[in-house]
């Protein structure tokens, strides 16, 4: 499956991560997480802006507040004002094992609550768990099956689609992590972040194997298609854009030549397909 891929900014991130598309601003926000930098990039003028954030950050995602985002940090789940360029407050301290794992995926669910994964840090033998943060809690609590290294958080409906990339495994579940099964098994590369469109493909990076590979969700035993990338490391992907119809992909160049061109960049391929809304986290 061929697909036109363009680098629309030009900077190469160490690890760019997180996409996450505002439609009420017409922004896509991403992250390089070891740089510890939010990354807003304005479609119409083709600049991207960097706001340097205290803590280092895996993932983003968007809010009913449109000035406000949730960053889930090292530290600590943070609301975070855009605008101010400054932290609002601590919704949540970091609930895993300080120094031996970080925080890596995370998104919101149909209901407006915050699931977010870790993975091994510092400790190579530590494992990751899956939390769940909902409306009004103080701390957030464990859900799921251990995981080494937590990826692609997506919901179709009211089935969840989550990974280990570590593993290599997509898992899906229908009762918000108390049981898991496998959905699909990576042939090569590791599956990391995913996105959705509307009718009902899910899109994932396929980190170490340069593609992303797309899975037709009403037809679960066919084998997914690929899109072949001029990046080694994919990391994650969402639908932007006035229509949705393009899908925006993370790239990081951690270990790779930076004079490459295609390693590290914000990427692009227009009229890929419909994307959806994103979820946002609800504020009192």
């Amino acid at each position: 499956m061929a697909a036109t891929v363009d680098v629309v900014d030009t900077h190469s991130y160490t690890l760019g991560e997180s996409p996450v598309w505002c439609e009420q601003n017409q922004r896509l926000y991403f992250l390089d997480i070891l740089a510890k930098l939010l990354l807003i990039y304005h479609p119409e003028s083709g600049q991207t802006d960097r706001q340097q954030l205290p803590h280092l950050t895996s993932a983003i995602t968007l809010t009913t507040d449109n000035t406000k985002l949730i960053l889930v940090t090292i530290d600590g789940i943070y609301l975070y004002n855009i605008i101010k360029k400054n932290i609002d407050a601590k919704l949540a301290n970091y609930p895993d094992v300080p120094d031996a794992t970080r925080p890596n995926e995370a998104a919101v669910s149909p209901l407006g609550e915050l699931y977010f994964g870790t993975m091994c840090y510092l400790d190579p033998k530590a494992v990751g768990h899956w939390y769940h943060l909902g409306h009004g809690q103080q701390n957030a609590t464990r859900c799921g099956q251990p995981v080494n290294i937590s990826n692609t958080l997506c919901w179709s409906g009211d089935t969840l689609y989550f990974a280990d990339s570590k593993t290599g495994t997509i898992y899906q579940s229908r009762d918000g992590m108390k049981t898991q099964q496998p959905f699909s098994q990576a042939e090569r590369g590791s599956p990391d972040g995913s996105t959705l469109c509307r009718n009902k493909r899910l899109w994932n990076a396929r980190w170490g194997a340069s593609e992303l590979a797309v899975y037709d969700l009403e037809k679960p035993d066919q084998p997914p298609e690929y899109i072949p990338l001029p990046a080694i490391n994919p990391t994650s992907c969402c639908f932007g854009g006035r229509d949705l119809t393009t899908l925006f992909i993370t790239t990081a160049a951690l270990d790779l030549t930076a004079n490459d061109p295609w390693q590290g960049r914000l990427l692009a391929i227009p009229n890929a397909g419909k994307g959806n809304l994103t979820h946002r986290f609800k504020l009192p």
